[in-house]
């Protein structure tokens, strides 16, 4: 999204950054509530993510604003196409704890068997498969 505003739009790179970031805080404010109606947050390890995140943020933003905007747009340039990479081939340890790299969609189809598997022994649970949930 940075990137997206960046260039297509007349925002600086550090706008571009801020306006990407509050958008984020409409998104996650309205993801934690829906995961604490489904009782599925445990607070003793979120809060102090959270709080660390806080502080982390207000620090990088510290940082940003003293960084010329070229090398910041080559950093978010640079780490955009790292996630790709890892999205693609992501790396895993195997047994042994030597690196090894999987396919993708790999992850996603664990999850799903695990997840119909799941809902076989407990049709209660069937609801939380879904994409949508």
């Amino acid at each position: 999204m940075i990137a997206y505003l960046a260039l297509f739009s007349s925002l600086t790179i550090h706008q571009a950054a801020a306006t990407s970031l509050l958008s984020f805080l409409f998104t996650g404010v309205l993801g934690t509530w829906a995961y604490q109606q489904r009782g599925t947050i445990d607070w003793r390890i979120t809060l102090p993510v959270c709080l660390a995140a806080v502080a982390a943020a207000f620090l990088g933003a510290c940082v940003a604003a003293l960084v010329d905007p070229r090398p910041l747009a080559i950093a978010i340039a640079l780490l955009i196409v790292a996630a790709g990479a890892y999205v693609l081939y992501p790396v895993r340890l195997d047994a042994r704890g030597a690196t090894a790299a999987r396919p993708a969609s790999a992850g996603c189809s664990r999850w799903w068997a695990a997840c119909r598997a799941s809902a076989r022994a407990s049709p209660a649970r069937a609801g939380r498969c879904s994409p949508s949930r």
